[in-house]
């Protein structure tokens, strides 16, 4: 027994060596590592799925973008055009109705002169009927009458 001894002090002197000691922080820093980068490989696996889908929706929300520039443009310079077509109209239709505006103040002013001539006639007109009318009473009283001689 006494050789059974000094073989586990040996055993246990040797298990507890520093350089076991270093030999399992080696293997346990080994294993961790390996641990570590199991997830890191999964966490960039992740991220560069993330990555190709992010990439692939940004391109395609910038051919969407350039598309919907192009027709944007085209659409303006469209109503651009046709901005400048409505303005020369509505200056045609604003010199029309200026000179709609200036026969409407003429005629009524021949208008109003016409009826000022008007009513100066038929004025003088019922005078000379009502003078005439009278002529006629007279006549016809001196007709009827007798004629008196002295």
């Amino acid at each position: 027994m006494r050789a059974a001894i000094p073989v586990l002090l040996l055993s246990s002197v040797l298990a507890d060596s520093p350089v076991d000691r270093v030999v399992t922080l080696l293997r346990e820093l080994k294993s961790k590592i390996e641990a570590d980068g199991t997830s890191e490989q999964a966490a960039y696996d992740k991220f560069q799925c993330w990555c190709e889908k992010t990439i692939g929706e940004t391109s395609k929300a910038i051919t969407d973008g350039k598309t919907s520039i192009e027709t944007l443009s085209e659409t303006i310079t469209g109503k651009k055009g046709e901005l400048g077509s409505l303005s020369a109209e509505l200056a045609h239709v604003k010199k029309s109705l200026a000179e709609n505006a200036k026969s409407q103040k003429d005629a009524l002013a021949m208008r109003e002169n016409q009826h000022r001539e008007y009513a100066q006639k038929k004025n003088e007109m019922e005078e000379a009927i009502g003078a005439l009318q009278n002529a006629i009473k007279v006549r016809y009283w001196k007709a009827r009458a007798p004629v008196l001689t002295f």
